[in-house]
Parts: C-alpha cells; structure tokens; sequence
C-alpha cells in the first residue's frame, strides 16, 4: 500500500491534530471550516491524537524526559511510521525463525579484522562479511559448512621466493644440488618443498612437502618401515645427485618422506594428496646385527631459532577455516587446499618446536569421501569454536588432515616417531548419506 501525500503538506511539520488518514492511505490536511463533513473530520482528528503519540512513542519518537525539546516529526518520518502500523495491522504474522545453533550460523562471529589475509578464490565480494583473520567469506555461509570451502590461492612468485629464502638449508654436500628446498628443524630433521621445477623461478606449482630424518641405509633403521612412508635412501655427500641415492649397506644420510599436496601424474601413476607411498624407492639391505650408528654432523642441524620462528609464521599466514575458530596449527594454501605446520605452542612468541608438517584436502565428512585413512581427523570449514569444528553430521564440509611427525613425541595415544601420526586426534566418519 502507498501512502501520497498532499502538496500541501510537503514542506511544513504535521501535528497529530492537523492530520487524517483516508481509507486508501492518503495523508490529508484537516481544517477548521464548517460543512457537513466538519463533525466527521473533528473526531477522527481527534482520534490521531490519541494514536500518533502511542505510535512514536513505541518507536522511540517520544520527547526524552529532559529540558531538550525533540524536534517534531516530519513528513517523511510521520509517513514511515504510518506505514509501518498500517502494515502490522494488515500483515499475517511470520513464524518466529528458530535461534541459530552451532549448525546454523556462527554464534557471535566477530566482523571485520584490521589484519587482512589471502581469500580463498570464489570468495564473495560485495556483501560478504569478513571473519576474524580478515579472510573474506560468502555472506549467509552456513557454520555447518555444508557448503564446500571457497578454493583457496595458489601459490604466487612471490611465494615461491619467500620460501626460498627461508628454506635455505644445505643438509647435502659434496657437489650435490637436489631439487628441493630444506629447512632444518632440529638436529636430526630438516623439511622441504619440492616444485614441479627444480629452479624455483619457473616453477608454476607446489608438489610435494616432506622431511629428510638422518640415518643409515640399512632395512633395520628405515623409520615407518611397516607402511613405507620414507621410501627413498640419499646420501649425506655424493660427488653429483644423481648418485646418491641408495648406495652400500650402512651408508650415512637420510631417510625421505614425500607427501604429495595436489593430484598429478608422474612416471610411477597418478598421484593424490597424501603420503607418496611410491615415490622414487630405494629398498634398503639387511645390516643385520652390524646397523652403524648415524654418525655425521649436517651444517646447520639445529633447533629453530625464535627469529626462524617468527618468519615462519609470517610466511604461513592463511586462514582455511571461519567462523571464529582459532586452531593450533598455522597453514598455507598451496593450491585450492593447503598445507600446515604444527608447533608445540600455537603462537610464534610461545612456540619452541616443531612437531608436525600436514596437508589439508577439502571434502566432506562421511566415509566414502575420506581420501585414505592417513587422513586422521576431518575438520569443518566454519564452526563457531575449533572445539566445535571436529567432525560433524555427515554432510558437513571442512578438511580432511594428514599429519606427520617431524620429531619424536610422547602423546596421549603414546609415543609418537617420525612419518604419518595415524592415530591423531581420529574422528572416525558416519556413512555417506
């Protein structure tokens, strides 16, 4: 219903005595004139007195209980509020939306952060709000995430740069330039990032993550030797690369994990995100009882430093999931999913170890949809809290995680050795619906 009023009345304030509204909505202006119509007009002025007032009152319109005197209504004001009673008397009444749960929408999600980070790509702009890292996200998003998560960035030049020159490390020598990218992380483990070039500045993506855990060759002493996660043997000096892999029984170096973060084909297959169970093996021989003990000393090999730290947690600075969570793992996407690393302490000023490198793969919770049980523990994409966020109904969206140990750690489920942690935090997935 429109309300139109007169000419009349368009630039001066109304009163609730100077006013009727007909019976089509129209405001008209009454005056005091004596016709037929007189004693008509009269009460129904009259009756706006008693109304108008309420009306405004309930709106917040009244005059406040101070000295100050409230500017009388305008026209534009009388009309909305004349509207909106006319539209409360004729409107059926809508059924009261249900409160929001943590199935729903994220209980007090926070709005904007000064602190602006990569949003995934698909990620709404205009009308999206803005979740606690900055992160853009799609307005209305569900914290349930039975949507999937908006694909994240793949990693830019830029990126590959930064990870360059922090992923300095030489844990060979002798001549050999491998085709990865090694960060020490204590003394006995270093990490790496492997491109799909050798020479970071034309590469176009992020392979595989990993680590290289001292060692001898010998079938005694390959960590993971049951599943197979460290499936190649280098040398710690060979006079090229290419030559040191595998070598005598008992030779010095370094036994290698590769996780893979994307699908693609290599020359063993295709290949999908998790652990390369295939990737250039190296079976080892039988030291029998003659295993030597790991006996050299990598440049290098030491415990991160606070400074190293702090510039890895500037690096791994994305933020894959909403909502208001906060987990303890920092990550970085790496194409449309990510990869993460875990610290003893969740911020860079308390954390002094590194514990786990991962990937994350987005999918959805329920049995068929788990990549492979080295993925433990499936996390939703939004959830009011992290506490909040594990598994969920079986249509929830989120991540599956995949962890591997880069030290030795005593935790709840026991002791802990390097390679895939596959009893970590396992949330065991409901049927598919």
């Amino acid at each position: 219903m429109s309300f139109t009023p007169y000419a009349a009345i368009d630039a001066s304030p109304l009163t609730a005595s100077s006013i009727v509204i007909t019976r089509m909505g129209r405001i008209r202006m009454v005056g005091y004139r004596t016709s037929s119509l007189f004693a008509a007009k009269t009460a129904a002025s009259a009756l706006l007195t008693l109304i108008v007032p309420l009306i405004l009152a309930a709106c917040g319109g009244g005059t406040p209980a101070t000295d100050t005197p409230k500017p009388a209504p305008t026209v534009a004001s009388t009309v909305a509020l004349t509207s909106a009673a006319a539209a409360s008397t004729t409107a059926p009444t809508a059924a009261a939306k249900p409160s929001a749960t943590p199935d729903d929408y994220p209980a007090g999600t926070p709005a904007a952060s000064a602190a602006a980070t990569r949003a995934p790509q698909g990620t709404a702009a205009a009308g999206s709000a803005v979740s606690a890292s900055g992160t853009q996200q799609p307005a209305g998003t569900p914290a349930n995430a039975t949507l999937p998560p908006p694909d994240g960035i793949s990693l830019s030049k830029d990126d590959f740069r930064k990870f360059v020159a922090l992923f300095n490390d030489q844990p060979l020598i002798g001549g050999q330039v491998p085709p990865r990218f090694s960060k020490f992380v204590n003394k006995e483990t270093f990490i790496f990032l492997q491109f799909d070039k050798s020479n970071a500045e034309e590469a176009t993506s992020l392979r595989y993550v990993g680590m290289g855990v001292k060692g001898v060759f010998c079938a005694e002493a390959q960590p993971d030797a049951t599943k197979g996660a460290f499936t190649h043997f280098h040398r710690y000096t060979a006079p090229t690369y290419a030559e040191g892999h595998g070598g005598p029984p008992g030779s010095q170096g370094y036994w290698l994990s590769f996780i893979s973060v994307d699908a693609f084909d290599s020359n063993t297959g295709k290949v999908a995100p998790g652990p390369d169970y295939k990737f250039a093996p190296t079976p080892p021989p039988s030291c029998g009882a003659s295993v030597p003990k790991v006996d050299f000393t990598p440049a290098g090999a030491k415990d991160l430093a606070k400074d190293e730290i702090a510039k890895i947690y500037d690096l791994f600075s994305d933020k894959p999931l909403t909502g208001g969570q906060t987990p303890p793992r920092i990550s970085k996407f790496a194409n449309r999913d990510v990869f993460f690393l875990q610290f003893d302490k969740s911020t860079a000023a308390d954390a002094t170890q590194l514990r786990y490198i991962g990937i994350g793969q987005r999918g959805q919770f329920c049995g068929v949809k788990q990549p492979t049980a080295d993925f433990t523990h499936f996390h939703r994409y939004s959830s009011p809290t992290y506490a909040e966020g594990h598994g969920g109904p079986s249509d929830a969206r989120g991540y599956w995680l995949q962890f591997n140990a880069v030290t030795e750690i005593e935790s709840n489920t026991g002791k802990v050795t390097w390679g895939p942690d596959r009893k970590f935090s396992p949330t065991p997935p409901p049927p598919c619906p």
